[in-house]
């Protein structure tokens, strides 16, 4: 699978819902927990020295992630859910837990990192439950509205969520190494770096120099001027969330040594961008030209419209 096809798995996400039938959800806004940033999620909060006061760095106070708020109340309810279900066995005729699913990557769906795979499962966690309490939203009738309002409630995407995702389901990577919780630059470590046009493959990641910002490309667009088709997850100017490659073309304007300045495929923020493009895989690539395996040929399906 391409980022291109990962990222459409997102916008069009169908989850099993046994007798209930497979609904296709969409999930594209931007999520991000903070601390510096935050957007769909509770406040911060303020970083306290031991006399209980704010602290401070350059002037400004210091502030973590709030794991007390709504979010956090309702990622940790979905746990005991996840808990529950798994003395229980299968869930809608799906293997439960998943293969690889683990307790901690719960909080990650509620914080803008969980994959499509992730975020499946804790959708079906939810249904089951209100199939037992009564559902929520009466105003909408079926699955897909109830569904489709939860993830506008709960769950979002931030920018290391899309490419932490695609690169640790589909490069071969692990979670903590290269996935959605991974810190922006360990994306770039410098050995892994391209310093030339000529090196960039498709599936290279482009790392804001300042570590703001990760995307991944899905494929090369043109090469003089050369120019690159990007997915990413992003919320500034023309972006609003999970974004296609589809008509998001950035343009390679000038490189020196490992820094390449790129212009945005929509309107932004700043003019251009100093980047680093770098391989995330560190092990050598399979051909590019891989045989889509079935797994992938059932979702690719599932994306088609009905």
């Amino acid at each position: 699978m391409f980022p291109e096809d990962y990222t459409q798995w997102y916008l069009n996400l169908p989850v099993n819902l046994g007798p209930d039938g497979k609904p296709v959800v969409e999930v594209k806004e931007y999520q991000n927990p903070g601390p510096n940033w935050v957007v769909k999620w509770d406040a911060a909060e303020p970083v306290l020295d031991d006399d209980g006061l704010p602290k401070f760095k350059d002037g400004k106070p210091l502030v973590k992630v709030n794991e007390k708020g709504i979010h956090a109340d309702e990622w940790n309810r979905v746990a005991k859910l996840f808990l529950a279900q798994k003395s229980k066995g299968p869930l809608f005729g799906d293997p439960f837990p998943p293969p690889g699913f683990e307790d901690r990557m719960i909080q990650m769906v509620y914080k803008g990192g969980g994959t499509p795979s992730q975020i499946t499962v804790i959708l079906q966690l939810v249904w089951a439950d209100w199939k037992t309490k009564g559902f929520p939203y009466p105003t909408m009738k079926t699955p897909k509205e109830k569904l489709q309002r939860y993830v506008k409630d709960w769950i979002g995407l931030y920018c290391t969520g899309l490419v932490g995702g695609y690169v640790y389901d589909f490069m071969g990577k692990s979670y903590d190494k290269r996935g959605p919780n991974t810190a922006i630059p360990l994306f770039a470590e410098k050995s892994y770096c391209r310093s030339s046009i000529s090196e960039i493959t498709p599936r290279d990641v482009l790392v804001w120099k300042n570590g703001g910002h990760i995307a991944i490309i899905h494929r090369i667009a043109g090469k003089d001027p050369f120019r690159m088709a990007v997915c990413e997850s992003s919320v500034d100017g023309g972006y609003t969330g999970v974004t296609s490659s589809a008509g998001n073309i950035y343009t390679v304007t000038a490189v020196k040594d490992t820094v390449f300045k790129v212009i945005r495929g929509l309107p932004s923020s700043g003019m251009d961008h100093d980047v680093y493009i770098a391989d995330p895989w560190i092990v050598s690539k399979p051909n590019l030209s891989e045989t889509i395996t079935g797994a992938t040929t059932a979702i690719l399906g599932a994306l088609k419209p009905k």
